[in-house]
């Protein structure tokens, strides 16, 4: 999302749209990550239900991984 559009919830939309998407493919849950840093999206993963599982080593940094059960 651009810098200027930053804020206005659009984020928690593409993420909903997704997990709808998903629920339609018969997913119950799915796996979000985001950068630890990101707080951005952690935010968004979180207003979606995501739950986290565990922060791993990835290359450069640390990833956090949410799960987020599809009702």
């Amino acid at each position: 999302i651009r810098p200027s559009k930053r804020g206005h919830g659009y984020g928690s939309q593409l993420l909903a749209l997704t997990l709808k998407i998903a629920k339609d493919k018969g997913y119950d849950r799915v796996l979000v990550t985001c950068n630890e840093e990101n707080v951005a999206s952690e935010k968004v993963i979180l207003s979606c239900g995501g739950v986290l599982e565990n922060i791993v080593w990835k290359n450069d940094g640390y990833i956090k991984r949410y799960w987020i059960r599809i009702m």
